[in-house]
């Protein structure tokens, strides 16, 4: 029996709102039909697993350069590193990884991502909206999808970068620049400052408080 509320996987069981929030999906690169098949898959996932998700937070390392992924996590056969075996059968990476070899088991590895792009910022655009880039359309970075669903905790920001370049690729488009990430400078600089949190030269604190 579905409980209350829930969204049918059943096209015809289809709510109103429920029919306009799925509609929206397509600005996210994901059509009617993927996401109903995505809600019938979770659907009998969450019956026959009772699982209670753990993690509260992300931290996305977005390397933007060094080792290819044949050298790393997906070996190939032109690849100058040997594949070795993980604690988990099947699942073989580079000979660079032997620690984490050992720890296969709490990691994921996603193999099947590609991109159209041959330049680097515009396939770091691709990763991070889950579009190509569009002269017509600025789409909102995953991270800024997330703020504006989940919003902030205990007063912190929910969306913070701490790397400027390829900044455009992770700012929220539509959704407004209440989604922005808190991007943070260096912190090791000598002139480090939060340019979310600091005053502007020409105000003084006495005449914020004025205000």
């Amino acid at each position: 029996m579905k409980k209350a509320g829930c969204l049918d996987c059943s096209p015809h069981n289809l709510r109103r709102r429920d029919f306009l929030r799925v509609g929206s999906l397509g600005l996210m690169g994901i059509s009617l039909s993927q996401y109903l098949r995505m809600k019938q898959s979770f659907a009998g996932i969450s019956e026959a697993v009772s699982y209670t998700p753990k993690a509260q937070s992300v931290i996305l390392l977005f390397l933007e350069g060094g080792p290819s992924q044949m050298d790393t996590w997906d070996p190939k056969p032109g690849s100058p590193f040997r594949p070795i075996s993980t604690n988990v059968p099947g699942i073989q990476i580079s000979e660079l990884l032997p620690r984490v070899a050992k720890k296969m088991d709490k990691l994921s590895i996603i193999r099947t991502m590609y991109t159209e792009e041959n330049n680097h910022p515009q396939a770091a655009y691709y990763a991070m909206t889950g579009h190509r880039p569009n002269p017509a359309m600025e789409f909102p970075s995953f991270g800024s999808i997330v703020a504006k669903e989940l919003g902030e905790r205990n007063h912190v920001p929910a969306h913070v970068l701490t790397e400027r370049q390829y900044e455009e690729s992770f700012k929220s488009a539509f959704l407004g620049p209440a989604f922005d990430p808190l991007i943070t400078p260096d912190p090791t600089s000598k002139d480090f400052k939060l340019p979310d949190l600091n005053l502007p030269k020409s105000i003084t604190v006495e005449r914020l408080e004025d205000r």
